[in-house]
C-alpha cells in the first residue's frame, strides 16, 4: 500500500523533521521482522531520545510510531502478546470478607500506599478481577492507594500522568501546545477508582474520592517533586453515571474521542467517555497556561 509523507510532525512533546520521520520509517522497515522493541530502541538510539535517566524513552517512542501508523505514514508489525495474562495468585494469608459490608464509620477509613511486592500484588489481583477493564499495568508516574478500615481494603485508587492531548481538557484549559507540552505533568488522571463489590455503603464513592483527591497531591510532590494543580479521569457514562464525582465537586467538560489504551497503544476501540476535571487551587488555569 502506497503511504504517505509528512513534512513535519508531534508528539509525546516533541517535533519530529521529514529527515527525523524518514529515519524512522526506514528504521521500521529494517528492523520490521523483530518486533516493536527492537524498532523502538533503534529509533531512541538514532535520534538520542532518552529520559534524564538515560534510558530510552520507548513508551513515548510506540505511541509516536502509532501515530505515525495512524496517518498512513508506515506499518507497524502486530504486538506480540503476553504468555500470561493472569497475575500471580495471592499468598494463601490474604483473604477476604465472607460476606457484605454494609455499614463502617467513615471517620475510621484509612489510605494506605500501595508500595511493597505484596500489597501491589493485591491491588493489580483486585483490579484483575473486579474492575470492569480487567486491567492494571500503569505506566510513568503513578501512585496507587488503598483505602481501609480495620486494615480491610474497601476500594482501590490508580493516579497517574493525564493524557498526552485532549480536545475539550485542552480547549477547557484554553492553552496551546507548547504550554501543554510544558505544564501537562501538573496534571494528573484518576486512572482506576473501584470499590470492592461486597461493599455496600450509601455516599461511599463520593466520600472516598474527596478524602483521596485531597493527599493525592502531597503524595505526588513527595515521590515526583511537584504538586499537580488539576485533576482529570474519563466516566464510561454507559455503565456509570457519574454521579460520585459530580457529589465530590467535579466538574463534566466533555467526551473523549474513544481511544483506549492498550499496553504502550492508543487505539479507536471504544465509545467517547465523559470527561470529569477538579481544579486543586483556584489560579490552576494561569499555572497551566505559564501565566
Amino acid at each position: 500500500m502506497e503511504k504517505h509523507s509528512l513534512d513535519n510532525f508531534f508528539a509525546r512533546g516533541r517535533y519530529f523533521t521529514s529527515h527525523e520521520i524518514n529515519q524512522i520509517v526506514e528504521i521500521t522497515n529494517a528492523f520490521f521482522s523483530q518486533g516493536l522493541t527492537s524498532i523502538s530502541r533503534e529509533i531512541c538510539s538514532t535520534l538520542n531520545w532518552y529520559q534524564d535517566s538515560g534510558r530510552p524513552k520507548d513508551v513515548a517512542c510506540r505511541e509516536a510510531l502509532r501515530k505515525l501508523e495512524g496517518a498512513g505514514v508506515l506499518d507497524l508489525p502486530i504486538p506480540r502478546k503476553s504468555k500470561s495474562k493472569n497475575y500471580n495468585p495471592l499468598p494463601s494469608d490474604v483473604s477476604f470478607p465472607s460476606k457484605s459490608i454494609c455499614a463502617i464509620d467513615f471517620t475510621e477509613i484509612k489510605f494506605e500506599r500501595v508500595t511493597d511486592q505484596l500489597t501491589k500484588k493485591m491491588w493489580n489481583q483486585l483490579i484483575s478481577d473486579h474492575h470492569y477493564l480487567h486491567t492494571c499495568k500503569i505506566v510513568g508516574r503513578q501512585i496507587k492507594y488503598f483505602a481501609t478500615i480495620h486494615d480491610q481494603p474497601i476500594a482501590c485508587f490508580g493516579w497517574a500522568d493525564a493524557a498526552w492531548t485532549l480536545k475539550a481538557r485542552d480547549q477547557w484549559i484554553e492553552w496551546d501546545q507548547c504550554q501543554l507540552a510544558k505544564n501537562r505533568h501538573l496534571i494528573i488522571n484518576n486512572v482506576r477508582f473501584l470499590i470492592l463489590p461486597w461493599v455496600k455503603i450509601p455516599n461511599l464513592a463520593s466520600h472516598l474520592l474527596s478524602r483521596c483527591a485531597s493527599i493525592v497531591s502531597g503524595h505526588w510532590l513527595e515521590g515526583y517533586g511537584f504538586r499537580p494543580v488539576l485533576l482529570e479521569t474519563f466516566v464510561d457514562k454507559s455503565r456509570f453515571p457519574g454521579t460520585c464525582y459530580r457529589a465530590a465537586n467535579w466538574i463534566e467538560i466533555g467526551s473523549s474521542a474513544g481511544y483506549a489504551k492498550v499496553g504502550s497503544f492508543h487505539h479507536n476501540s471504544q465509545g467517547p467517555k465523559a470527561i470529569f476535571v477538579l481544579p486543586l487551587r483556584n489560579d490552576f488555569r494561569q499555572i497551566l497556561k505559564g501565566n
